[in-house]
Formats: C-alpha cells, sequence, structure tokens
C-alpha cells in the first residue's frame, strides 16, 4: 500500500513538472491576410505590416550571430496549384549561384479537401555558419503561406520540433 501511494505521488509529481516545462504561447493574428498562429512567448516577433511578413525568433545570446527564426509571408496565387506555385517561384539556380554548397532535400507534400502543403529543407553555408532552412508552403485557397524556419545546423534537430509546433497552429481563416 505504501509503495503504491508512493508511486502515485510521484507519478504526480512528474505530471506537474511536465506541465511547468511547458511553454507559455502567444498567439499572433495577422489582418492582412486573415491568419492566425501560436508561438512560444519568450521569442520575439516583428510584424512589416506593408507586406504582411511576420518573423518570430529566440532572443540572440552573447556570440550567438545566427538567429533560431520563422518568418511567415503570404502570396495570393490563382494561377494554380500549389504545383504551379513551386515551380514559378521555387528557382533552385538561383540558390545555388547564392550558396555553393547547398544541400535541398525535398520532404514532399499533403493534399486534403482544403490545403495543400510542401516542404524542403536546405543546408547550406552563410558567412561562414553552417544553417538549416525548413522552407515550408501550404496554399488554402487563392493564399499561400511561405514559412522559411531556420537555425544554426548543430541546433536545427532542437529547433525543428518548435517550428513544426508553430506550423501546426497555423490557421488560415
Amino acid at each position: 500500500m505504501k509503495k503504491a501511494l508512493f508511486l502515485s505521488f510521484i507519478m504526480m509529481f512528474a505530471c506537474l513538472l511536465l506541465q511547468a516545462q511547458e511553454e507559455e504561447q502567444a498567439t499572433y493574428f495577422n489582418e492582412i491576410y486573415q491568419y492566425s498562429l501560436s508561438y512560444p512567448k519568450s521569442w520575439e516577433g516583428e510584424e512589416n505590416e506593408e507586406n504582411g511578413t511576420a518573423t518570430f525568433y529566440v532572443p540572440l545570446q552573447e556570440g550567438e550571430t545566427v538567429y533560431k527564426q520563422l518568418q511567415i509571408s503570404v502570396a495570393r496565387w490563382e494561377e494554380g496549384d500549389l504545383n504551379d506555385f513551386l515551380q514559378a517561384t521555387f528557382i533552385e539556380d538561383d540558390l545555388r549561384k547564392l550558396f555553393p554548397d547547398i544541400t535541398i532535400r525535398d520532404l514532399g507534400g499533403f493534399n486534403s479537401i482544403d490545403k495543400e502543403t510542401h516542404s524542403f529543407e536546405l543546408n547550406y553555408t552563410m558567412n561562414e555558419e553552417k544553417i538549416t532552412t525548413l522552407y515550408y508552403m501550404q496554399k488554402t485557397a487563392d493564399i499561400v503561406c511561405i514559412i522559411l524556419a531556420e537555425s544554426p545546423q548543430n541546433e536545427y534537430a532542437v529547433y525543428k520540433e518548435k517550428y513544426l509546433e508553430i506550423i501546426n497552429s497555423l490557421i488560415i481563416h
């Protein structure tokens, strides 16, 4: 009986610790393009009202030069599906000129009745720093949300989970 009571106490304590570790979330709503998403409250955010771009990032620590950040921009696309948008806008040759060591991994896509998605992982060097960028697109009706989530390569595995949480919270209203 004492052992069962002790184990129950340990389980309850572990649950409380996990809840305490969950980071508080803030919600961002874009008035221009009518989308919203949740992001960690400890991150900073900036919005460019002219073009509807929003950037959320972890403040730099001393000695860091590359932000862990997620930027979302929106385009209107009535010319076809997401694949047509990709063919028109994803210029691999230009990327290779900018970043000669770039590797591009196609992560594929998903189509449902109301949205299409596609994503890539880009690895490259910028200013002698190894960078990984998750390039994610979601098309709903005539709106394409383009999300670029970047971090130093050695921290990407840690931040990828956060980026995906933010991406999964995206709602186009």
